[in-house]
């Protein structure tokens, strides 16, 4: 069950602001074409060390404290149209 939303913006109430910056989170947008904001998380584990682009599906992940957004190493999530299999890649 997952628990009633809090007031604020997503991104100053995930474990992230503790190594990431909440303002960074703000603004950071996925890589790939469509440059969507990527949201903390990942599908299925809401508060993952991850980010997430909605709009591909593409997961990337926080090493260190420092988000990974290369295309190359993200990961691919239950949803998006960009998938592989998706896109025939």
């Amino acid at each position: 069950m997952v628990p009633p939303p809090l007031p604020g913006s997503a991104a100053s109430r995930h474990p992230l602001t503790s190594v990431l910056d909440p303002l960074l989170l703000d603004v950071l947008a996925c890589p790939a074409e469509h440059h969507t904001p990527l949201v903390p998380g990942e599908p299925g584990d809401p508060l993952a060390m991850a980010l997430s682009c909605p709009e591909c599906g593409r997961i990337f992940d926080v090493r260190d404290g420092i988000p990974v957004l290369l295309l190359d190493d993200a990961r691919h999530g239950p949803v998006g149209p960009d998938r592989p299999a998706a896109a025939g890649r």
